[in-house]
């Protein structure tokens, strides 16, 4: 392999550089490799890239930046590892209000539909500030060459093209987006929906108890009850006769520290033998993550194994062990994560569940994504949203019933 010469001043052997891309490769190679034991594959990227990535590329740039402007390899080496520290610096107090002001300004519908377009305008945006913040660093390094204004935004911009060029697929490849991937997420599809369930629920904003049904229509306040901390929830317990369903509200973890009867005989069991006492018990211990889904369908019926994760790299998986079809949701990216709440199986092998943004909520800050309540459609693959708020508890009227097991395939 020949070198560089005049880059540096002096030839560079380009053998010299051989560790180097070593290095980069297992840094862009090894968070995927990353046992998900101790946490997802998108944990250890970010960690790996505040710890050792942030000193790669300015490394990169360092030399990119050396061999095309001929600044001296140790001023560029060090200006660029700097000016990427600090562009990181920034970009983790900046991350926080620049996704508020994202998804407060630019989201013209719900999240679930918007969010794959949001993202985009977040990385354009990251792509400028990053710009603005390493700008400066180039004009120190190149100050003492005539042109060193245009050759620093020149030189700017090609480091940062070069970066996001690696940054862009690394992290493509780590984020975890099945649920754009693995289902067809459908505006018009809950709207078609024809099922008798009704959807009890806590409003975001006043923490007061409200329904809606299935196709998201009819949406009512039923009762005050002024949930308003995010460990408030609803949950199903049943009645005294077996047949029927309450409505409790609790508050704590691991289970209800404070529990409260809202409504007695809400609806009806569809299949009263198949009911789990052991399913119902966690599902309303810690915050509704990673516990067993409640599934209201017969026993005989139940050919989708559906199962809730506890990471945004799993939200809701789904396998029919006859057919071999299977899903995996998920979404974690650097800009949001969402979680899976509180989900139940219906009749129709139909899944309803709260999509949150918790990570957010447990750092206690106040953001524009709000909590969606959505259905997933596992015989179609389709999603949609049903109606804003959090902790979904689906019911069943008496008909239901009397109509006989729906949940068998046509």
């Amino acid at each position: 392999m020949k070198g560089w010469s005049t880059a540096f001043g002096q030839r560079f052997p380009a053998q010299r550089l051989i560790p180097f891309l070593g290095l980069l490769l297992a840094f862009f190679l090894w968070p995927s490799l990353a046992s998900a034991d101790s946490g997802t594959p998108f944990m250890f990227a970010m960690g790996s890239f505040q710890v050792c990535g942030t000193l790669v590329l300015g490394l990169l740039e360092g030399i990119l930046i050396a061999l095309v402007f001929r600044a001296g390899k140790i001023a560029a080496l060090f200006a660029l590892v700097f000016a990427n520290y600090a562009s990181m610096a920034v970009g983790l107090v900046l991350l926080s209000p620049l996704c508020d002001f994202v998804f407060g300004h630019f989201m013209n519908r719900a999240p679930l539909y918007d969010m794959p377009r949001l993202e985009w305008i977040l990385v354009g945006i990251s792509f400028v500030i990053t710009l603005l913040v390493e700008w400066p660093f180039c004009l120190l390094l190149l100050w003492r060459k005539r042109g060193r204004w245009w050759k620093s935004v020149l030189a700017t911009g090609l480091a940062q093209t070069a970066s996001y060029a690696l940054l862009i697929p690394f992290f493509l490849h780590i984020s975890e987006m099945g649920l754009y991937r693995d289902v067809d997420v459908d505006p018009s599809f809950v709207a078609s929906v024809s099922d008798d369930a009704v959807v009890y629920f806590l409003s975001s904003e006043d923490g007061d108890v409200y329904r809606v049904r299935l196709d998201g229509q009819d949406r009512e306040k039923v009762t005050a009850l002024g949930a308003k901390d995010w460990q408030d929830k609803l949950f199903p317990r049943r009645a005294d006769d077996g047949k029927h369903v309450d409505l409790w509200s609790g508050w704590g973890i691991p289970s209800p520290i404070e529990e409260k009867l809202v409504l007695p005989n809400v609806g009806v069991l569809p299949f009263p033998d198949a009911y789990n006492e052991r399913e119902w018990a966690e599902w309303t211990r810690w915050y509704g993550y990673g516990v067993p889904v409640l599934d209201f369908r017969s026993a005989q019926a139940r050919a989708w194994e559906v199962r809730q994760g506890e990471w945004g790299d799993w939200l809701i998986s789904a396998k029919d062990e006859g057919t071999g079809q299977s899903l995996w949701l998920s979404f974690e990216t650097p800009y949001l994560l969402w979680y899976a709440r509180h989900a139940a199986v219906m009749p129709g092998d139909k899944v309803v569940f709260e999509l949150t943004d918790s990570f957010y909520q447990l750092s206690g800050r106040t953001v524009h994504v709000p909590d969606e309540i959505v259905l997933l459609d596992l015989r179609s693959r389709k999603l949609g949203l049903i109606t804003y708020g959090r902790s979904p508890v689906v019911v069943f009227p008496e008909q239901t019933v009397a109509a006989g097991d729906t949940s068998k395939p046509d």
